[in-house]
């Protein structure tokens, strides 16, 4: 059923419910009522509520694969972002060095030179998950890819990391 007829459908049990209404609740930034739901178990032809409640493993892996691929595009954007920012302090300090005569000079052993030799990544090694897990951590319940997961970058990370705080970077 398309959104829009089930909005329509809705609008037949004297809900206000729009197309957009549904793409909310969808995506999970709208919540559901139980007395919408009970509609939505008649329109559906549903036996239960409850039944509105399972979702199938194949929509639980794409809504997961989908949030880490925007997280992933997110992370790309903030070092596209970093980037520029550091061609934007340089620009900065050649015309301050070049107008104003200001000492700076890029072997001098100042900050200037941390931050314009800095990379994302070394930010990021900084930012540990926010649950420890290591394969050491990990008891019999854990599935193979959990344990995938923890043999990888996520487990070292949580390992090195102070879980939950702010990133802080070392002074070198």
């Amino acid at each position: 059923m398309s959104q829009a007829a089930l909005a329509a459908a809705m609008r037949a049990y004297g809900w206000k419910w729009s197309q957009p209404t549904v793409a909310a609740i969808e995506k999970g930034d709208r919540g559901l009522k139980l007395a919408e739901a009970e509609a939505l178990v008649a329109i559906l032809r549903l036996e239960n509520v409850e039944e509105l409640l399972d979702r199938p493993i194949d929509t639980l892996i794409m809504n997961a694969r989908e949030r880490l691929d925007s997280e992933r595009h997110a992370i790309q954007d903030a070092a596209r972002r970093f980037y520029d920012a550091q061609l934007s302090l340089a620009r900065v300090l050649d015309e301050a060095t070049a107008r104003h005569n200001m000492p700076f000079e890029p072997d001098d052993g100042s900050e200037w030179k941390y931050h314009l030799l800095a990379t994302p990544e070394g930010g990021i090694k900084y930012v540990a998950p926010t649950q420890r897990m290591t394969p050491e951590d990990l008891d019999d319940s854990v599935g193979p890819w959990t344990r995938m997961l923890a043999g990888s970058a996520y487990g070292t990370a949580s390992r090195e990391g102070d879980l939950g705080a702010e990133a802080t970077y070392p002074a070198e």
